[in-house]
């Protein structure tokens, strides 16, 4: 049995026998100590069979279409955890990725540049209801995501599909020439982009650096593509600073608040996040950690930095 599954033969391969003897000796501890030889067996058994099923092979006596969907055993809570640190090589499997029944998509930021786009942990319905989102977009939100699609892809064709699909992070690559910038955003990040203001004067446009809080990422379908945006609060200059810290002050976009765009391609982000804001807590309302949400001020760290 050893030679069929590891291709070695007693003697031959002493840092695969060491690691099954690791294996084995750490589930002593978890069996009734009463026969192990039996409790290995059956361990085994049941390993071997999930690892049958999952590698996609059929068992004849049941009717895999009607009575079991044995591929969406990776997708039970007990089962993901228990594979989690099976793989030598990457899984063919994607234990993260949710039951998709429809046509296949493709994930895109509609640019050739931007590469391996990938979201993760999507939200269930208690993720939904604890960050206040919907899997159907308003009227508001609506608009601004065709707007959106109008301003950033110079695309005019009705939106058919208000569904939208919420993800906790995201990643991708952009091709720069030479360069390749690796870029993982995730709820709550802090982003900051380039925007161009024109000002009364007739000087020119002039260039400043804006800043906003990730509030979601959600997956937009169209034409049988799946587009990435960003659902932002924006963070608004006081024009004032910190009395005591000398720190620039901000108060932060509410969700009620319509003058700025809120719906942005993720394409907007062209490098890895590293600005840095502080809540002005008060005396009452933030505790352990969680922030009084009614409390929209911050300030801007600005001596904050990476160390390399």
């Amino acid at each position: 049995m050893h030679a069929n599954n590891f291709a070695t033969l007693v003697n031959t391969a002493v840092s695969t026998k060491e690691m099954i003897h690791r294996l084995y000796k750490a589930i002593i501890p978890h069996s009734n100590k009463k026969n192990i030889e039996l409790d290995f067996v059956c361990r085994d058994n049941c390993l071997q069979t999930l690892r049958f099923l999952l590698d996609g092979g059929v068992d004849e006596r049941y009717d895999v279409i009607e009575r079991f969907n044995f591929n969406m055993l990776s997708k039970d809570q007990c089962v993901s955890t228990l594979l989690s640190s099976w793989y030598i090589s990457p899984s063919t499997i994607d234990l993260d990725q949710e039951d998709n029944s429809s046509s296949p998509s493709q994930i895109t930021c509609m640019n050739e540049n931007y590469i391996n786009v990938r979201v993760r942990g999507m939200y269930k319905k208690h993720d939904l209801q604890t960050a206040d989102l919907e899997s159907t977009l308003n009227d508001d939100l609506f608009a601004e995501i065709g707007y959106a699609y109008q301003e950033q892809l110079n695309c005019i064709e009705h939106l058919a599909s208000r569904k939208v699909k919420y993800f906790k992070s995201i990643s991708y690559t952009i091709i720069d020439d030479d360069d390749r910038i690796d870029v993982n955003l995730h709820v709550g990040d802090i982003i900051d982009v380039l925007e161009d203001i024109s000002n009364n004067e007739n000087t020119g446009i002039k260039t400043i650096i804006s800043y906003a809080r990730i509030q979601a990422i959600f997956l937009h379908t169209k034409d049988q593509l799946e587009i990435p945006f960003l659902l932002l609060n924006w963070f608004i200059s006081l024009n004032t600073n910190d009395p005591k810290l000398g720190y620039p002050c901000y108060r932060l976009q509410r969700s009620a608040d319509q003058k700025w765009c809120r719906i942005y391609m993720v394409k907007w982000v062209d490098h890895q996040p590293n600005a840095h804001f502080v809540h002005q807590c008060q005396k009452s309302g933030c505790n352990n950690g969680k922030h009084d949400e009614n409390n929209v001020y911050y300030v801007h760290n600005i001596f904050y930095y990476t160390a390399v």
